[in-house]
């Protein structure tokens, strides 16, 4: 197996425009790599395939992972009788065109998809997580349907539990250890180490047309759900009124990071402005020779200007990304959250339909 060294991996990584944020270890062997794409501040999970093995020790941000033991009839273990078939439901999240970057040997799938094997086993996990830990699940196995076939996968990170779906669109589920625990849901796009080297220069792009074609399924199937709610309440106007409020917040996220996008775009090119106005002022410095100590001072004055320039650029940078990683953890929280939300009482409303229609069904009888 080739032996890597997760020092050059991070090198190689800083190299190409990523920055690694967190490693996730298995038994020593690094298996997931949260990284940060520098020029947009997107964060994507990378896979490492078993065959590479990167070992990592106990620095601050290296976490290990316990895996969680997942069963074969592609159900979570509820703890009560008579859950609903969600399988026609699941049908609505289906294949999406995604316009991506081609790889090297033709073009890439412009649609995502999935599926749902595994169940987990819940004995050695807190009671309190339990219901949380379905959920999850429950959700990857819907966004499935989105990237079958595709090379890049999806993960939900849920306090300290890392949910993935594998390549070859199985499931996977590990605790993480010592890790600081939200109560929040974070949606990573998951991509494999070979597929961020033959394709690094498009990564970026593939990866945010990945995340968006996600967010417009979620969306689109709020709306879905919203639409058959109102069939079944008497207080559609409430109902309508939600949602409004919570598209209207979505779409408040989308066009505030659409700001901060730009803003770091035009940051990108008044750092590079700066940047060469110093290699100018190197570039004299080195031709001047003895032009006298005037010219020096003129050239250390207007020097100093421009780093000091660049040093307020990169504050104000890192606060936009600091902004833009805020925004986008409320976005995709609350994204996650409506969606279990509509698709967990859609499916309750339909057994209840069900239910109205066999009982009007008893009541003719007996009449």
């Amino acid at each position: 197996m080739p032996s890597l060294s997760l020092t050059k991996l991070e090198q190689l990584l800083t190299s190409t425009g990523f920055l690694p944020k967190k490693v996730f270890t298995d038994r020593g062997d690094c298996v997931y790599l949260e990284v940060m794409n520098i020029a947009n501040a997107d964060t994507f999970l990378l896979y490492i395939p078993s065959k590479y093995e990167i070992e990592a020790d106990g620095n601050d941000g290296v976490y290990k992972l316990k895996g969680i033991e997942l069963g074969e009839d592609g159900n979570i273990p509820v703890d009560y009788a008579g859950e609903p078939d969600d399988l026609d439901m699941e049908k609505q999240y289906e294949e999406i065109d995604a316009d991506l970057s081609p790889t090297n040997t033709g073009n890439l799938v412009e649609h995502m998809e999935s599926h749902y094997e595994h169940t987990i086993s819940l004995k050695d996990i807190n009671k309190g997580d339990k219901a949380g830990l379905r959920n999850v699940f429950r959700q990857l196995r819907r966004l499935r349907n989105c990237v079958r076939g595709v090379r890049y996968k999806l993960a939900i990170v849920y306090k300290d539990y890392l949910c993935a779906i594998r390549r070859d669109d199985t499931m996977e589920g590990y605790k993480i250890k010592s890790y600081p625990v939200r109560d929040e849901w974070t949606m990573h796009v998951v991509v494999d180490l070979e597929t961020l080297f033959s394709k690094k220069n498009a990564i970026g792009l593939d990866i945010r047309t990945v995340r968006d074609a996600i967010y417009r399924v979620l969306d689109r199937n709020q709306i879905k759900h919203t639409r058959g709610l109102k069939r079944l309440f008497d207080r559609q106007k409430d109902i309508d009124l939600h949602s409004s409020v919570i598209i209207k917040r979505k779409l408040k996220y989308t066009g505030n990071l659409e700001t901060l996008y730009g803003m770091l775009t035009k940051m990108e090119v008044a750092e590079r402005r700066v940047l060469d106005n110093l290699m100018i002022l190197e570039s004299r410095r080195a031709d001047s020779g003895l032009k006298g100590l005037h010219d020096d001072m003129s050239r250390v004055n207007q020097t100093g200007k421009l780093e000091k320039e660049l040093e307020t650029m990169n504050d104000v940078k890192q606060d936009v990304i600091r902004t833009i990683l805020g925004l986008r953890q409320q976005q995709e929280t609350l994204a996650l959250r409506v969606d279990r939300i509509f698709f967990e009482t859609a499916i309750m409303l339909d057994a209840i339909l069900k239910n109205m229609s066999e009982l009007e069904s008893l009541q003719k009888i007996c009449l």
